[in-house]
């Protein structure tokens, strides 16, 4: 046989290795790609209050008249991404025995890759908005952060499953009262907040005065915390209600998110990041794949402190209390805050 007659085995082995590993690295590729939770999907031709005409898409929000234009790719990226990405950020609890609030935490985040920027926008929980869209759990009116839970206790599916569809009913009402959607969702349990908080050796805060609800007391000065103690001072309620404490409680959790991103950013924990995720990836549901989690976890050493800004409404965005202790707003004033500060 000949030295060529014995070279066509091989060179069909090889072909069929080389197909092979050609299928294995694009499936790997694929679930590399692949959203690790359905993404958000917003009605927004049929409501009533929305005056942006806009729609939302999972790559974004356009106009019905958009038309596709000749797209200016950027010569270099950063950490694979280029643009401005928005992100809803929703956290609840569901242990201590506490009265269900829904979606304790509401955070916009607003990630520009071009410049290298993070903003983080507070939504207070208990704004009383209108909920076109949740006639069919009988919903008309209700506290914001309620709304999570009350979808929450209608909706069937894996636990996932209940997440998404809680926070996609967040996200439309928040696109129905404001004009105002995200391109991509992450939703945590409190107790695994708590948890990877003790992982990275807990927080320094900086107490400004004495504030005590009872179950916790917290006196003025520097303090160490650990993850449940972070956890009551975040969550402690004093002080006229929602319409004055609630004000109290964003500040002190403005405080807990910078000293968060502080910690986060120390060079021994950026490197914990990805551990952590793999850790507490049964509390948390999100429509990012791996793929962006990696960009995104690239972009924490990227982005120094000094250009991440952590704003909130204002009081004089609140017009008065209303029903089941919330906050009436300033509808017009709020919407044009929220799309101002998520503007691309």
């Amino acid at each position: 046989m000949s030295k060529k007659k014995n070279l066509i085995p091989l060179l069909i082995s090889v072909a069929i290795l080389l197909v092979v590993i050609g299928i294995a690295w694009y499936q790997t590729a694929a679930i590399y790609q692949k959203s690790l939770a359905a993404s958000l999907v917003l009605q927004v031709q049929s409501s009533p209050t929305s005056v942006l005409p806009l729609i939302f898409t999972p790559t974004g929000v356009l106009s019905p008249t958009y038309s596709p234009q000749p797209q200016i790719i950027p010569q270099t990226k950063t950490c694979g991404q280029s643009g401005v990405m928005t992100f809803l950020v929703l956290a609840s609890q569901h242990f201590f025995g506490n009265v269900d609030n829904g979606a304790d935490f509401i955070r916009f985040v607003r990630v520009d890759f071009d410049n290298k920027t993070v903003r983080l926008i507070a939504v207070p929980r208990d704004l009383w908005v209108d909920t076109p869209h949740l006639g069919y759990i009988n919903l008309a009116q209700s506290r914001l952060g309620l709304v999570y839970y009350r979808v929450e206790q209608n909706a069937t599916g894996t636990a996932a499953e209940i997440a998404t569809a809680s926070t996609n009913a967040v996200a439309q009402v928040l696109y129905d009262n404001y004009g105002v959607a995200a391109d991509h969702y992450i939703y945590f349990d409190m107790l695994y907040y708590v948890e990877a908080i003790d992982q990275l050796g807990g927080l320094d805060i900086n107490v400004p005065v004495y504030i005590s609800d009872g179950a916790a007391t917290f006196n003025p000065g520097e303090q160490h915390m650990d993850g449940i103690s972070v956890f009551h001072y975040a969550r402690i309620l004093q002080g006229g209600g929602e319409l004055i404490g609630g004000w109290n409680r964003m500040d002190r959790q403005k405080q807990i998110v910078k000293a968060l991103i502080a910690k986060l950013l120390e060079p021994a924990n950026i490197i914990k990041i990805p551990g952590l995720i793999q850790q507490f990836r049964d509390g948390f549901t999100t429509d990012l794949s791996p793929e962006l989690i990696t960009n995104l976890v690239c972009m924490a050493d990227k982005v120094s402190q000094d250009q991440i800004t952590i704003v909130q409404m204002e009081p004089n965005m609140i017009i008065g209390a209303g029903p089941d202790s919330s906050m009436i707003a300033d509808t017009e004033k709020l919407k044009q805050f929220l799309q101002q500060q998520l503007a691309p």
